[in-house]
């Protein structure tokens, strides 16, 4: 994992409005390597989204540059691809179907396309539901199915967005195991981002910690737990050293970003007004019902 496959070198982002502007990145510098997992932790509503849609090209920085193998990412391409914890499913096709989708639309050969998509219904564990709607299937199933759709197309990196977010305790703990064994068939390159401490630490080799909004990075973590992870390690000393350190890091962050709602609700919502006397009410009502506005 020596060749650096991402870099991302003084992004920023802002965001204008009538209202105003608000700036959403500050000079974010991070790097992913060939094969290496990655996860950027941060709390909620730092900015973390923004920056993976900056990644998959479907927006553009207001400052600095995104080079993915040496080329400036400049828009979507198949070089990337995306998985949410919306799992967009097209409700009109069976598991097989949604995971067939890309290949059919670029035209991928029937032999090779029954053989790919066979391969990761088996290795993500849909045997059984290839015929399957996404109506009829569970949330973890759909996400699933969403990771395998997205990773039949082979592309350079896997970007992440939270995908088990949705999913209750188990699930999600179920997910993430199934995820490294898909990576580890693969060895496919990943950029995770989650506000899940004890997720990035079970999943990523390298966490990079997420300040607050304006989002920019607080710390580069490496995760120096063996391969392959196991449920078991989650209770280890080492694991729960790193999460306890990451812990501090984004309490420290949380907190920021809670104090100007913890100011303004010192404030007053609005002035106190005056009592309403009955024949003032009556008043009012009629003036309501009679005269339209």
């Amino acid at each position: 994992m020596s060749d650096v496959k991402l870099v991302v070198r003084g992004v920023s982002k802002t965001f204008g409005s009538n209202g105003g502007c608000v700036r959403a990145l500050e000079g974010v510098d991070l790097e992913v390597r060939d094969g290496e997992f990655v996860a950027l932790l941060g709390p909620s509503g730092c900015g973390k989204t923004t920056l993976l849609r900056l990644v998959a090209g479907l927006d553009v920085p207001t400052e600095g540059e995104i080079v993915l193998d040496g080329k400036p990412v400049a828009g979507p391409g198949v070089d990337r691809g995306l998985v949410s914890q919306e799992y967009g499913l097209f409700p009109w096709l069976s598991v097989w179907g949604n995971i067939d989708f890309g290949l059919r639309l670029n035209d991928v050969p029937e032999e090779w396309r029954f053989k790919v998509v066979g391969d990761f219904v088996r290795l993500t564990g849909l045997s059984g539901f290839e015929d399957a709607y996404p109506s009829e299937l569970s949330g973890g199933m759909k996400q699933r199915v969403a990771l395998a759709r997205t990773m039949v197309n082979d592309p350079e990196i896997l970007l992440l967005d939270e995908p088990f977010g949705a999913l209750d305790t188990q699930t999600r703990s179920l997910m993430q195991e199934l995820l490294l064994d898909v990576w580890e068939n693969k060895k496919k390159t990943v950029l995770l981002v989650t506000h899940d401490i004890e997720e990035a630490i079970f999943l990523a080799d390298t966490v990079y910690v997420a300040t607050s909004k304006p989002c920019s990075i607080k710390a580069k973590i490496k995760v120096n737990l063996p391969r392959p992870r196991t449920f078991s390690m989650k209770s280890s000393k080492k694991f729960i050293e790193l999460r306890k350190s990451l812990h501090e890091l984004i309490r420290e962050e949380s907190l920021k970003a809670m104090q100007p709602i913890t100011n303004k609700a010192k404030k007053p919502l609005r002035s106190p007004t005056k009592r309403m006397t009955f024949s003032g009410f009556i008043k009012t009502t009629i003036y309501d019902i009679v005269i339209p506005r």
